[in-house]
């Protein structure tokens, strides 16, 4: 145990956890959440794929679809159990059957999709013919230029082009139109789009992560029961890459496609930002960092005053000093101003979280500013940030915050390309500029304006998402329990 982190008499704690074997079932894949999930057999593959327990994922890309499809249906019709025995011959892995019975499910629901196009072939469309077709061919070139599309950009293009040739109509109903989600989904499923994005490795969690785990909540119920940290001293920070380019890992795109060009997927310039969050749900001022040597790299926008804008040599805080000055200008601040609000002493202790990164870890000019200011300090376990680490963890902040970068790139680039395609007569020619003097105070913007947003959201559910907000809720119990 850190000597840094416990200093503290002896107490009644449970023990922590002795490790003990274990077992393959324990080393999954963290879940993949998705937040535009527009059709069934996306969420099907997701199940799918978050069901998946084996250490090494298989290759599925190496299956055709027209395997897949006919594995699928012969599924349907003669059983799961059957169709593996009967295609194990034809594929490169051990076929599964959650495998083999998402390929079924896809296989309904074609079925299911084909019989409602049938059904629906006679109804006339809800904005007319002409305006659903400027509106698919619009979406097609985008596509066809990288572009992503997903509902909110069907919507974005709606809009504009329903305001241009219906604006009486869209006066009237435009905006209820668009609020429903089945526009959008009726609209793509027509064009044939599905959800798709490229694959990657799941990350894995250690074998003793259950060990590990309950150590990691014992180290924090000793400082916050010793010393009773109130939940607006109990601090997590975290540092996270986001593009300059956000654009969106998934598009719409035809089904059966092969490649899949996405505006922005190979792009590598990003910065660094830095947030941290009270266990009582407030989120504090960020840090952005820069990537260059001097602060010629920062944007030509004016950030609100409470900011820290940094810059290094490759965008990230390896230095100790960068993370210090965050802790300095951001972190303490926060807390004195706490401690004076809830009518506490200047001594009284509070704790801060954050994960191994060596900046933070192997940083002795932050342990002993810590130390100055009566800030103790954990750190959560190596590999299990996507567990433990709120800010990381399932639907937490950063997560929110690059969704919206993506949604605001996105609709932006949408924009630039309606206006061009309006006036270009060689659409192919079409060439929407991408530079970091055109990007840069776009982006931050972007960034202040997903900040924003990121304030309305509920925060404390990202520590509840670790299990750190019950174990310390079910220990403070415990503790006016013995006392009463």
């Amino acid at each position: 145990m850190d000597r840094f982190i416990v200093r503290t008499p002896r107490l009644n704690l449970p023990k922590p956890v002795v490790a003990t074997p274990s077992t393959p079932d324990q080393d999954l894949p963290n879940p993949n959440l998705f937040d535009d999930p527009e059709t069934a057999r996306d969420a099907n593959e997701a199940a799918k794929a978050a069901t998946m327990k084996s250490g090494k994922r298989s290759n599925y890309n190496i299956v055709s679809l027209e395997l897949k499809a006919k594995v699928g249906k012969y599924a349907a019709e003669s059983g799961v159990n059957r169709a593996r025995r009967h295609f194990q011959s034809q594929i490169p892995f051990t076929l599964k059957h959650s495998t083999v019975h998402g390929w079924k499910n896809e296989h309904l629901a074609r079925l299911r999709n084909a019989k409602d196009s049938s059904v629906r072939a006679d109804r006339p469309l809800l904005l007319g013919k002409e305006i659903d077709d400027k509106i698919q061919e619009h979406l097609h070139r985008l596509r066809g230029q990288g572009g992503i599309v997903n509902g909110a950009v069907v919507n974005a293009v709606t809009r504009v082009y329903l305001k241009k040739m219906d604006r009486s109509r869209y006066r009237l109903e435009g905006e209820e139109i668009l609020s429903k989600r089945s526009f959008s989904q009726s609209l793509m499923r027509r064009m044939g789009f599905v959800k798709r994005k490229g694959t990657k490795a799941a990350k894995k969690l250690p074998r003793n992560f259950d060990e590990l785990r309950q150590n990691f909540f014992i180290k924090i119920g000793s400082l916050v029961k010793a010393h009773e940290i109130p939940d607006q001293l109990i601090i997590i920070f975290d540092q996270t890459g986001i593009s300059i380019i956000p654009t969106s890992s998934y598009t719409m795109e035809k089904e059966g496609a092969k490649q899949l060009p996405v505006i922005g997927k190979d792009e590598k310039r990003q910065i660094a930002v830095v947030f941290a969050v009270s266990l009582a749900g407030e989120l504090l001022p960020p840090k952005l960092i820069y990537g260059s040597k001097t602060d010629a790299c920062h944007p030509k926008y004016r950030f609100p005053h409470d900011w820290l804008i940094d810059h290094t040599d490759n965008h990230w805080s390896t230095a100790a000093s960068i993370i210090v000055r965050y802790a300095r200008s951001i972190v303490i601040p926060y807390v004195c101003a706490q401690r004076l609000k809830l009518g506490l002493s200047e001594e009284k202790v509070a704790l801060v979280i954050s994960d191994t990164y060596n900046a933070h870890r192997h940083n002795n000019q932050l342990h002993q500013l810590l130390k100055d200011n009566n800030i103790e300090f954990v750190y959560v376990p190596a590999a299990c940030t996507g567990e433990l680490q709120p800010l990381d963890a399932e639907s937490g902040p950063n997560a929110i915050f690059k969704r919206l970068l993506k949604t605001k790139f996105s609709m932006w680039y949408s924009q630039e390309l309606m206006e061009k395609l309006q006036v270009s007569d060689e659409p192919q020619d079409i060439n929407v500029p991408l530079s970091l003097t055109v990007l840069k105070p776009l982006h931050a913007a972007w960034v202040e304006e997903a900040f924003v947003n990121l304030q309305k959201h509920d925060l404390k559910v990202c520590w509840s998402n670790t299990g750190i907000s019950s174990f310390i809720k079910d220990m403070r119990h415990t503790m006016e329990v013995i006392i009463d």
